[in-house]
């Protein structure tokens, strides 16, 4: 069904983003690891 591709190609996106802010806390406005607070936005 298209819509669990769909849901699986979303939550690949979240992971990636998560691991290149862990990577990169820059990115994420010079935050630690600890990203909380973005995730609480969307």
């Amino acid at each position: 069904m298209w819509l669990m591709e769909m849901l699986k190609v979303y939550q690949d996106a979240l992971d990636l983003m998560k691991k290149v802010i862990r990577e990169f806390p820059d990115l994420a406005g010079g935050k630690s690891a600890d990203t909380s607070e973005l995730w609480n936005l969307s």
